[in-house]
Parts: structure tokens; sequence; C-alpha cells
């Protein structure tokens, strides 16, 4: 965990411009807090069942999150903005580390939001996130020391969760403001597509 904690992350304005680097331990500090870049994904089976994972991670412990999520790391190759290539090359890395799932996916990028967790200990987490969706049936391997368990859900499952365990703040309002209405139109995405806009949570 404390090797995780010490990934340079990239740090940015309100403007959504790279204005440094940081290390994530020290970037989650309240006292420090900043806003810095994540990816939530999102992984559908062929049922649009979004997979949740049960988290095993130095912060939030314990709680239901999404798929998967993780920061870009302060380096050129994941700094590249051009077409969101540094964000999709870091969601391909941490996908196949996190998950076991091979690089050779389809991805669909559909909506920034800016977001401010609740406090979790010492730390708290203010980051601008690219939501991430990947549709296909996956053989899923997860990492241990990352994950404790996680399962495809239904969207009454879903409900039920929210209402009975733990989950990570930024899961709970992007699965109730965002996930439940976008399930319903996976086949035509285009309408959600909004490059320009990034909606606060």
């Amino acid at each position: 965990m404390s090797q995780v904690m010490e990934e340079m992350c990239i740090i940015i304005d309100k403007q959504d411009w790279v204005i440094g680097g940081e290390t994530k331990g020290r970037c989650c500090l309240m006292e420090n807090i900043e806003k810095g870049e994540y990816l939530p994904g999102y992984i559908l089976n062929k049922l649009n069942y979004p997979n949740t994972q049960y988290k095993n991670t130095h912060i939030f412990s314990g709680h239901f999150t999404d798929s998967c999520s993780s920061n870009p790391l302060y380096n050129p190759e994941e700094l590249e903005e051009n077409n969101a290539i540094g964000m999709r090359r870091m969601a391909l890395r941490h996908l196949q580390a996190e998950l076991g799932i091979p690089r050779n996916r389809y991805t669909i990028f559909i909506q920034d939001i800016i977001f401010v967790s609740q406090k979790y200990h010492k730390y708290q987490e203010h980051e601008v996130g690219s939501l991430l969706f990947v549709r296909r049936d996956h053989t899923v391997n997860p990492d241990p020391t990352e994950i404790k368990g996680h399962c495809f859900m239904s969207l009454e499952e879903l409900v039920e969760l929210l209402d009975r365990q733990p989950v990570t703040p930024w899961f709970r309002t992007i699965v109730e403001d965002f996930l439940f209405h976008w399930l319903s139109y996976l086949e035509d995405t285009s309408p959600f597509m909004e490059p320009n806009k990034i909606y606060g949570l």
C-alpha cells in the first residue's frame, strides 16, 4: 500500500489545466487537498450489469465502489491530452493490473465530473474524473491486494446495495445521478458526449 501512496499524481486547477504533480499520499491529506485527476471505470457484461468491487485499498477499504478506478500518473505517457490518450493509457494499464483484463478492449468515454469526497480518517479526495465504460463479457481476475471481492449487479441489486452497504461517496453519486439513466441508452451514447462540460458533484 505504501508504494501506491508514493505514486506521482497529476494536480490540476479549476479550469482542468495541469499545474504540477505530487504523491498520492500527500494529495489525499486533508490539509493538502487539491484537485487531481482520476478515472472511475464501469465494466458491463452482456446483460449490461455493471461490475461492482469491494475495496481492499488504503483509502475507503471495506467499501463497495465502481469496477475500477485510479489516478493517471505524472509522466509523459499519461499526461498526453490529445484525444484523451493519456487517460486511455492509464485506464488500460489499471484495468489490467487491478482486474486482469487484457489491454485490447473497446472503451467509451462519456463524461467528466468533479467531486469532493467526505473525509475518511485523515484523507479526503478532490478530483476531476472521466467516466469510462467497457461493454463486453470479460473474464475478471482481480488483484487481491486491491479487491476483496466483486460481482455483476442488476439495477435492483444496485439500489439494495446503496441502501444497505458502505459505498464510496463518488460511487453513490455516479450511480444515482448518471448510471441509472445511462444504462438505458447504451446502444447510442452520443447524446451524453459532452467533451466541453464538467459536472460538479
